[in-house]
């Protein structure tokens, strides 16, 4: 059993390791539709690299959401070509399941990522072709559990030739 834990948290390690590659995008401002700031589940949760369930955690409030959305503003535009997203490890929570990712480039939003059915818990990468934007915009359209919705911690990044 202590093997096999071993190993779990191994391949975590990598997976995050892979996820973070590159430069870290320095977001400006974080929106969304919903949070639950009094329980300690506010939008700015999503960005402040703490992965610790459940307080580092982004979520919505105990109401029962068909949607949920939050909204990174850059500090400045920037190139990224990917999106890192942190889901809950504990399936029995609030992991996000279906989930558009767009940016906001030349003043119109552009969808980069769509997952229906996401399976993965921890560090996911998407990976998509370099864009310069100045807004990226998470849209959450249905997770594990119907009253919540929310996500770990969302980075955006971009790996430059050479690293």
């Amino acid at each position: 059993h202590e093997q096999a834990e071993r190993k779990k948290q191994e391949e975590l390690r990598r997976r995050e390791a892979e996820a973070r590659r590159g430069r870290k995008i320095e977001i400006a401002k974080v929106t969304a539709s919903d949070e639950d700031p009094r329980r300690g589940w506010s939008a700015a949760k999503a960005i402040d690299g703490n992965v610790e369930e459940p307080h580092g955690y982004w979520l919505t409030q105990r109401n029962a959401p068909k949607q949920a959305w939050l909204e990174l503003t850059l500090a400045e535009p920037a190139q990224i070509d990917r999106v890192v997203l942190f889901h809950q490890l504990n399936p029995g929570h609030y992991r996000t399941l279906d989930y558009t990712v767009a940016v906001r480039a030349d003043g119109a939003w552009k969808p980069v990522v769509a997952v229906k059915d996401n399976k993965d818990a921890g560090w996911v990468v998407h990976v998509f072709d370099p864009v310069v934007t100045d807004a990226v915009r998470l849209d959450i359209t249905r997770s594990a559990h119907t009253d919540r919705m929310g996500v770990g911690e969302i980075e955006l990044r971009i790996v430059e030739q050479g690293m």
